[in-house]
């Protein structure tokens, strides 16, 4: 779904807010204990296929896990340039679960398909790059307060906020960006 603005952070019981990684966008397609990392376009990240490596769940039908492709530095903060010049390991952070086992999951509530997401992810060794993307519950305000605090502590220039509704749906929440950016 495409970004639009809003004017300030904002609460609301029907909207779940994310952190948006400086990545790339990426489809993870798996199939037959094999990983393919697909871009919005279609496109596969050939030159990405380390985390697709990483990326496996046991079962014998279609997954399919949206996510990004993310470098990291020492602290953990996204860097873009790393990834676009291969200086670093990338990760996939995943915050949305498509498709399970052959199953389309797309008209399910995206609370539920996170919540699955978060339960088949929950196995993985810690030194996995193969990520969950964490979400706040209704208060965007409160993550927002969050990330400025942590671009004040950290001196990190600038993040974006993801806001999804609840339902997923293209009618009642499209995804809203809010910028952070440090003078």
């Amino acid at each position: 779904m495409p970004l639009s603005r809003r004017p300030s952070p904002f609460d609301h019981p029907e909207w779940i807010f994310e952190l948006k990684y400086d990545g790339f966008r990426a489809l993870a397609v798996i199939e037959h204990g094999r990983t393919q990392l697909i871009s919005r376009n279609g496109h596969p990240f050939n030159s990405l296929s380390d985390p697709s490596k990483e990326i496996t769940v046991s079962l014998s039908g279609k997954t399919v896990i949206d996510g990004e492709i993310v470098c990291l530095d020492k602290r953990g903060r996204p860097q873009f340039r790393d990834l676009l010049v291969h200086r670093a390991e990338p990760y996939f952070y995943a915050f949305d679960l498509l498709m399970w086992d052959g199953k389309d999951l797309r008209s399910e509530r995206l609370t539920d398909r996170k919540q699955e997401l978060r339960r088949l992810l929950s196995g993985l060794p810690a030194a996995s790059r193969l990520l969950y993307a964490d979400q706040q519950d209704q208060y965007g305000t409160v993550l927002f307060r969050k990330v400025v605090k942590w671009i004040w502590k950290e001196l990190w220039p600038s993040t974006t906020l993801v806001l999804t509704s609840k339902t997923g749906s293209v009618a009642g929440g499209s995804r809203f960006a809010i910028a952070a950016i440090r003078r």
